[in-house]
């Protein structure tokens, strides 16, 4: 006979925090394929096409590549700014 597998409440605790943590980057992933009017009226609802428009369009008008070393860069220099001001280092 197969024994029986005992969910604790910490596993449960667990999940449902992930869960929550994930559930905003899911809606900005949705909400990404929307139109800006779609997104501000039902931002739950699921898109009507999903299409990549709007991230062909975004890489084309993004196309020197100074601008993305830059956007990458500053990116990076940002994200440690935040961590160090998050864990008092500025």
């Amino acid at each position: 006979m197969k024994k029986m597998r005992k969910i604790s409440a910490l596993s449960v605790i667990v999940f449902v925090c992930s869960i929550l943590w994930l559930m905003p980057l899911l809606l900005i992933f949705i909400n990404s394929f929307k139109p800006y009017n779609d997104m501000i009226q039902d931002f739950l609802a699921l898109p009507k096409s999903w299409d990549l428009d709007k991230y062909i369009e975004t890489w084309t008008n993004f196309n020197s590549y100074a601008d993305r070393e830059y956007a990458c860069v500053y990116n990076k220099h940002s994200l440690a700014c935040r961590a160090s001001c998050a864990y008092g280092g500025l």
